[in-house]
């Protein structure tokens, strides 16, 4: 008995094909759970209680039951109460809602770890909820969650096999035909192993690759508190440092009044707040 590769290369159109769909249930998958695992966090973190106690089931419910009992309830039961769906779209939503609920609690670790006196600081100099989010949480977030998110995103790679048992015609079904059409068993599931092999390789080392990029993050944005007029430029300037998958911050905030320059360095609150008082000029 020999292995034979002329029998895989015979398929291969149909494999490259089976091939193709995997790549896009699992790259449509994790953007919409983490698209949607974002939302469910930003609803927790400032969303009304009962808000909270909805999207907190919703995330102990997908986290404690496994994924396959998941896809048959949403693929079998869904006609049960008006959702009938094909296998695919089946598949992808229930590969979303499933990944949804770890990235959530990924990104609200993440919101739960950036130090509180950052936050307190935005909402110094009049922030909104929205500008403190996108200008302090989601920065020093996205060096946190990174490690973690990336894990998650092969996780799900590795889920898209499951999608095989309710008929997505992805690579793991399209393979175990041929397996057991032609007695092969042994080159099929070597292929399918060597091709989840490789995208796990080639994730990891995107995924090296961006945190050394985004190792070191320089921001400087310009402030002005909500409803004041000030006569000067006031901001901030924000190194981020990520070594060992820990964030180190430091926070450097300017002032200048004309052509001079009031003070930069760091500042405690009540500096901060004596600094705007003397910025801000009569309304």
């Amino acid at each position: 008995m020999t292995f034979d590769v002329a029998l895989i290369a015979s398929h291969m159109p149909e494999i490259l094909w089976a091939a193709g769909i995997t790549l896009l249930m699992w790259v449509a998958g994790t953007l919409g759970s983490a698209i949607l695992g974002f939302l469910v966090a930003i609803g927790r973190r400032y969303g009304p209680l009962p808000l909270d106690l909805v999207l907190r089931a919703y995330v102990e419910l997908f986290r404690g039951t496994p994924f396959l009992i998941q896809l048959f309830l949403l693929y079998f039961g869904g006609p049960y109460i008006g959702l009938a769906l094909d296998a695919a779209p089946a598949g992808l939503l229930g590969l979303t809602l499933y990944g949804a609920a770890y990235f959530s609690e990924i990104f609200r670790s993440g919101f739960q770890a950036v130090p509180k006196g950052h936050i307190e600081a935005g909402e110094c100099v009049g922030l909104t909820k929205g500008q403190i989010v996108r200008r302090i949480l989601l920065p020093e977030m996205t060096m946190l969650v990174l490690p973690p998110s990336v894990n998650m995103v092969v996780i799900l790679m590795k889920e898209t096999a499951v999608l095989s048992i309710i008929t997505v015609p992805e690579l793991t079904a399209t393979l175990s035909a041929i397996g057991s059409q032609q007695y092969a068993f042994v080159e099929a599931l070597s292929a399918l192993a060597l091709f989840y092999w490789v995208l796990v390789e080639v994730t990891g080392w995107l995924g090296n690759l961006a945190e050394t990029k985004l190792k070191f993050w320089r921001i400087e944005f310009p402030l002005r508190p909500n409803g004041m007029k000030c006569n000067g430029r006031f901001g901030i300037k924000w190194n981020i440092n990520l070594a060992h998958g820990f964030v180190s911050t430091e926070i450097a905030i300017y002032a200048t009044q004309g052509h001079r320059l009031l003070r930069v360095g760091k500042l405690d609150t009540d500096e901060l707040f004596r600094l705007m008082q003397h910025l801000l000029c009569n309304s």
